[in-house]
Formats: structure tokens, C-alpha cells, sequence
């Protein structure tokens, strides 16, 4: 800090451990955000230089910070997103999305208004939304993250509280609690009858022995967080993370056998596809805007397929064998890997396409942030149904054996769906 008159250096305030991207001050507050992907709040109330608070949310690529009032912030990033940070209760409490490039530049205007300015020179003009009520932390729970079916008997489910949970289907009744990851657990797959595979915000995944409870082993070579899992033989399956690659490994050695690299941003989503005779071809989804087809294990994609919208959430694969994305901005795609095309969308969902699911009969179901869970005619490109629960939704799976939909909520909390027909 400088005094204008003399240029004399006031205080010296140290606290990122990268460079520093964007500045903004309101009274004797100061905010500052940095390469290190931390939001800085200094109080210069005094003349002695103290600690910063961290303001809580997404703060990595942000290029520019604007104060609308002494309680409200708003970030510009790399992300495409405009965020809105409550500086009292240090989180964010805002995304507005709407540019397709980075944004550079934020403005307010007045306390009502925004103007910002992306890298293709588009300005766009906000209302900001009316601020909501500080949510007490004693409500935040945990979300099931991710839903396998192991058997009939069996279900296993990963939470962000680190726990991945085994099920009786039957009776809904917790069997055992697998506890090892350091963080949330984003995905599980199953290895086979007596073991799972889990990967977490920790940037590991863990072989788990279902019948002891037990870590089999630790796979290790991630870079940032994992996000989903596919098993693509019994000897092998393929982790997606933030590290923007994916990764195969060997299921009995733990080692990596290839590392697939290519997208601009995280892996999000993963889906094992039918090729020629009896290959697999691996698919990989990205909020890049890329769908990218492997050949396992070669490193080159044999085909890149552009999405149009904001960027792959979630991917499934019907039972008749079609590629299916969720997006982040609503629509389902369902794609034609052979002529590299989106042969339709379905819309319904009004935000992020958190995970989708085929079930029998050419049909499909999707939950997302919107509290809804869909199923969805793929022929036809309809609606059959349509349920609007308590909660932003997170995780799906469809039961063959009894017909069943399980949903995992941002309670913790799983719902069940008996599906007793196309007209029911």
C-alpha cells in the first residue's frame, strides 16, 4: 500500500504464493485474487500488516474484481463465469453465466447492475440477482455423489463426506461403511461381485474389498481431483480428472498404462462404447465443448466431436448402444458416433445434466440441479415422466432386476422410484 503524496510504501501484505491477477477495495477492505486459485480479503484497518481470509467458492482464473457495495463482489475468470461473493459470510452466493470466452473485465453499476467484457470483446449488461439468505453451516450435509448396482442384493454409493456406503437393496439398510479417501468421493464402478473401485477430490481412486471393508490398493498419478470411472475390461479400467486427462490402469498391479491427454479443461465424464468386432472404444466429455473418442490404449483420440452448448457434464450409453451427454447447460444429446453428428436433443432440464442413466424399453433417466429427476422416451425425444424433489440431484441408476430408479440427493439421502411402466 502506497500513500499517494510521498509514494511512500505504507504496508506490505503477503499471503498468495503466486502472482496477483485483480484488485478491488471498498472502505478498509481490501480484496485480492491470485494464480494460486485464492480470494483474499485484507482488513487495513490497522497499520500492522495481518492475515487475510479466504473467501470460500470456485476463485481459480479470475481476471478482474469489482465491488458493488461493503457486503457484495463480483469476479470475472477465465471460466466464463461472473461471480457474486457475500464478503461477510466469505462465499459465493452468485454464477451468471453467459459468455462463451474468458471475461477480462467487470463493472458495477450502481448496486442493481453489472457490465462485463469477455476476451471476444462481447460486453454484456446484468441485473444482479437479489442476494439470499446466509444459510446456516449446521445445514449442509453431504451429496451422493455416485450409484452402482453390485448385484441383485447390493447397491454401493460414494458421498462427498469421503464414505463410500454398501446397501442392502432389499431391506434400504446400510451394510458396512468404506472409509479411506481424504476428501469427497466423486465416482465408483464396479471392479466386479466382491470389489469397487472409487475416485475422489483427493486425486486418488482405491480398490475396495466389499466383504472386509478394506483398501485393496491405492492408485496414485492424478494431478487434481478424478470425477469419474469406467471399467472397460475386467483387468482394466479409466479414471477422468481435473488435470484435464484420462488415465488407464491396471486393475491387479495398480500401474498406469496410459495417460490420454488433449482436453483444455477437466474431464468431467466418461463412457465405454461397442467398436469394430469385439473392441471397446473409450468416450471422454469435457465443459471444453469436446467430446473425444479413444481407442484404448493408444494416447491419439480417433475422433473429436465439438458439443454445442457449455460443456459435457454427464455421459451414458443406451442399451441399444447410443452415445448420450448431459450438458451443463440443460440439454440431453443423444450422438451417432459413426457420422460424428448430435442426432437429437432433449430438453427439459433447465441446469446442469448432473448424471443420466439408460433403462430398459429405450428409455432413459437424468437427474440434475434443477430438483428433478426426468425419464425420457429416446425414440420419440419426450418427456415421460417427471418428479421435482427437495433438493438439487446428483446421482442416478436404474435397478434391472426389480425396476427400480435410485436417486442421490445434496441431502444424502436416496430416493426410490418403483418404474412400473412407459405409461405409469
Amino acid at each position: 500500500l502506497l500513500e499517494i503524496s510521498t509514494g511512500k510504501i505504507v504496508k506490505l501484505l503477503k499471503g498468495h504464493s503466486r502472482r496477483i491477477r485483480a484488485l478491488a477495495a471498498t472502505g478498509a477492505r481490501l480484496f485480492s485474487a491470485s494464480e494460486d486459485g485464492t480470494l483474499l480479503d485484507w482488513d487495513l484497518t490497522t497499520r500492522e500488516t495481518v492475515p487475510a481470509r479466504a473467501l470460500q467458492g470456485v476463485a481459480r482464473g479470475i481476471h478482474a474484481l469489482a465491488t458493488i457495495d461493503n457486503r457484495r463482489l463480483v469476479s470475472a475468470s477465465s471460466d466464463r463465469h461472473l461471480r457474486i461473493w457475500d464478503v461477510n459470510h466469505r462465499r459465493e452466493i452468485h454464477a451468471l453465466r453467459g459468455h462463451t470466452s474468458p471475461i477480462g473485465a467487470v463493472a458495477a453499476m450502481g448496486s442493481n447492475r453489472l457490465i462485463s467484457c469477455s476476451a471476444r470483446g462481447r460486453l454484456l449488461l446484468w441485473s444482479i440477482p437479489e442476494s439470499p439468505e446466509p444459510r446456516s453451516r449446521s445445514r449442509k450435509r453431504p451429496t451422493v455423489r455416485s450409484i452402482v448396482e453390485v448385484d441383485e442384493q447390493t447397491i454401493v454409493t460414494a458421498s462427498t463426506d469421503g464414505t463410500l456406503t454398501v446397501r442392502s437393496i432389499g431391506l434400504g439398510a446400510e451394510i458396512k461403511t468404506l472409509r479411506g479417501h481424504r476428501r469427497a468421493v466423486n465416482a465408483v464402478a464396479v471392479a466386479d461381485r466382491q470389489r469397487v473401485v472409487s475416485g475422489s477430490l483427493d486425486r486418488t481412486l482405491r480398490l475396495w474389498d466389499l466383504e472386509t471393508g478394506e483398501t485393496i490398493r491405492v492408485f496414485e498419478g492424478h494431478l487434481a481431483a478424478i470425477f469419474d470411472i469406467v471399467v472397460l475390461d475386467p483387468g482394466t479400467f479409466a479414471s477422468a480428472s481435473a488435470d484435464r486427462t484420462v488415465r488407464l490402469w491396471n486393475v491387479e498391479t495398480g500401474k498406469s498404462l496410459a495417460r490420454l491427454s488433449g482436453h483444455s479443461m477437466e474431464v468431467t465424464a466418461l463412457a465405454v462404447v461397442k467398436g469394430p468386432g469385439d473392441t471397446v472404444r473409450l468416450v471422454s466429455g469435457s465443459p471444453d465443448r469436446t467430446l473425444r473418442v479413444w481407442d484404448p490404449p493408444s494416447e491419439e483420440p480417433i475422433a473429436i466431436l465439438n458439443e454445442p452448448g457449455r460443456g459435457i457434464r454427464s455421459l451414458a450409453v443406451s442399451i441399444d448402444g447410443r452415445l448420450v451427454s448431459g450438458s451443463k447447460d440443460g440439454p440431453i444429446r443423444v450422438w451417432n458416433l459413426n457420422e460424428a453428428i448430435c442426432e437429437r436433443e432433449l430438453k427439459g432440464h433447465t441446469g446442469n445434466v448432473e448424471a443420466i442413466y439408460p433403462m430398459s424399453d429405450g428409455l432413459l433417466a437424468s437427474v440434475g440441479r434443477d430438483h428433478s429427476l426426468r425419464i425420457w422416451d429416446l425414440e420419440l425425444g419426450t418427456t415421460v415422466a417427471r418428479f421435482v424433489l427437495d433438493s438439487s440431484l446428483a446421482s442416478v441408476c436404474f435397478l434391472q432386476a426389480s425396476q427400480t430408479v435410485m436417486v442421490g440427493d445434496a441431502f444424502n439421502q436416496i430416493h426410490v422410484f418403483d418404474w412400473v411402466s412407459s405409461g405409469s
